[in-house]
């Protein structure tokens, strides 16, 4: 038999700008029902390459495959990934409701009735449908992260990205939210590749990630978090996951 699905692939891919390459060399798969993050430290490129993952840019270098095409094969057509863009960037004059009819209106022939009852029950699906008339400016920041998840869900996509989804929470929140997530690749089978600083989220939702590195050029370690955390042998690895600075050493005890 064979292992799990890939819903998507990197190869041997190079992005920046101008002609000039910011990472180059990343090869990574993603697989039905997993949790695979991007990791490194400010400006080390993750934004660059999730631009370059969704077909908002081309790579360099290399390929990327969603489901065995091109993103950007996809353009004029239904998108086979879903999308949540950092702070839920949700349109604040329409309810939860209306923006999970966004994609329905725009890439489906449903009659309203049927694609409101699709969009209900998503919203149910990530704990809103007590609140699907409510605008996104009377919940709170948490659940207008719920929301933009239930949108980006409303095509049935096999794969969804999630840009800094558990920032500016807080941690019982961050908690509620990292189980919605691990409970989507479990339940659904929905691979998720996740952009993320938070170190407790990372711990309790991703099973493989990839570091990036901008003095390396590329990446600098690939594996399970807590692995990397307990035997990464790259210092800028150790100090992120362990939350050290690579400017302090410990004293030399002279006794």
């Amino acid at each position: 038999m064979g292992g799990p699905e890939v819903a998507l692939s990197a190869e041997d891919l190079a992005v920046g700008w101008d002609g000039r390459p910011l990472l180059a060399g990343l090869s990574f798969q993603v697989h039905a029902g997993e949790v695979f993050a991007l990791l490194g430290g400010s400006g080390c490129g993750k934004s660059t390459l999730l631009r370059n993952l969704v077909g908002l840019e081309s790579p360099l270098a290399g390929r990327v495959q969603v489901q065995g095409r091109d993103p950007r094969a996809w353009a004029g057509g239904p998108p086979p990934f879903g999308v949540m863009f950092q702070n839920g960037a949700l349109f604040g004059s329409l309810s939860l409701l209306e923006n999970c009819l966004l994609p329905l209106r725009t890439w489906s022939a449903l009659d309203h009735a049927t694609a409101a009852r699709l969009a209900q029950a998503k919203l149910e699906l990530v704990g809103l449908g007590h609140v699907s008339h409510h605008l996104p400016g009377a919940i709170s920041g948490g659940q207008r992260k719920r929301a933009a998840i239930a949108r980006a869900l409303m095509l049935e996509p096999g794969l969804v990205f999630l840009d800094e989804p558990s920032a500016g929470l807080d941690p019982i929140t961050a908690v509620e939210l990292d189980e919605l997530i691990r409970s989507l690749g479990r339940d659904l089978g929905l691979a998720t590749v996740v952009v993320t600083h938070e170190l407790p989220s990372i711990f309790r939702a991703v099973d493989r990630c990839i570091f990036l590195d901008r003095a390396a050029g590329g990446a600098i370690a690939a594996g399970d978090p807590r692995q990397l955390r307990d035997h990464a042998e790259h210092p800028t690895v150790r100090h992120f996951f362990n939350r050290t600075s690579p400017y302090v050493t410990e004293p030399t005890s002279h006794g």
